[in-house]
């Protein structure tokens, strides 16, 4: 379906605004030197603390967390999360640099990896594809799965039989090194490293994607995230995020 329109609307309330414009932190926002805040965020503390190698993305599945460190996946119990207990390593040939889970299956990265982690005493690989690489980001929405890499596309993969993705289309965004993928109903939102814009595309048919805006951001831009009808986007530059209010002129 073409979508004739879509239209973005910064969603800030007039008090973020001003206080920006003051360079003052929203009061909404936590800051250990502004007492407004919510008592439970000021009293924010640690529990437990797992000091040994770095923490380069994290997923967690029924009371277990799987911890990328090196080269290895480590598995912790953390059904009591003030004393998490590690369970079990896997072995990887590379650095794990990102994970992301769904259903009962984690994905790796690099190698390009899908595992069954349903039974947790018996992890399995059940795809893995050497020939996916420069992955910076990954992204899953429902039986499909996106894939930003460094030059700037990203890769649309259909994961209803996760032993066997299939390849759908691809996005060709127009900075590089993918930053920020979001989806909302057909409408892919994507931020990369180099690029001023908020990438919009239509993913109705998924096996040829059509930009339909490239948004000016005013920033690089960072992260991206949906909920509800609300875009959140991020910035690596001037150090803020917009919210954007998601509108269409048709249902899609």
């Amino acid at each position: 379906m073409k979508i004739k329109s879509i239209v973005l609307l910064v969603f800030l309330s007039s008090l973020f605004t001003t206080q920006i414009a003051k360079n003052e932190s929203p009061s909404f926002f936590f800051n250990e030197n502004n007492s407004n805040n919510n008592d439970t965020l000021n009293n924010l503390k640690i529990i437990s603390q797992w000091s040994w190698g770095a923490c380069n993305s994290i997923q967690i599945y029924d009371e277990y967390a799987f911890i990328a460190n090196g080269c290895l996946i480590q598995i912790f119990n953390i059904s009591s999360p003030s004393s998490p207990v590690l369970i079990g390593e896997i072995a990887n040939e590379d650095q794990v640099s990102l994970l992301t889970q769904f259903s009962h299956y984690l994905v790796s990265y690099y190698p390009f990896k899908i595992f069954d982690i349903s039974n947790i005493n018996n992890i399995e690989v059940v795809y893995l594809n050497k020939s996916i690489y420069a992955v910076q980001k990954i992204f899953v929405d429902s039986n499909f799965l996106y894939l930003g890499d460094f030059g700037g596309g990203i890769k649309i993969l259909n994961i209803e039989d996760p032993q066997n993705p299939i390849e759908l289309g691809h996005i060709k965004c127009s900075g590089e090194q993918v930053t920020g993928i979001a989806v909302y109903n057909s409408i892919l939102f994507a931020t990369t490293a180099d690029g001023l814009t908020l990438d919009i595309f239509n993913i109705q048919n998924k096996n040829e994607p059509e930009l339909i805006n490239n948004y000016y951001l005013g920033g690089i831009g960072g992260d991206l995230f949906v909920y509800n009808n609300n875009l959140f986007v991020g910035k690596s530059t001037f150090s803020n995020f917009n919210i954007y209010k998601i509108e269409t002129s048709e249902k899609l």
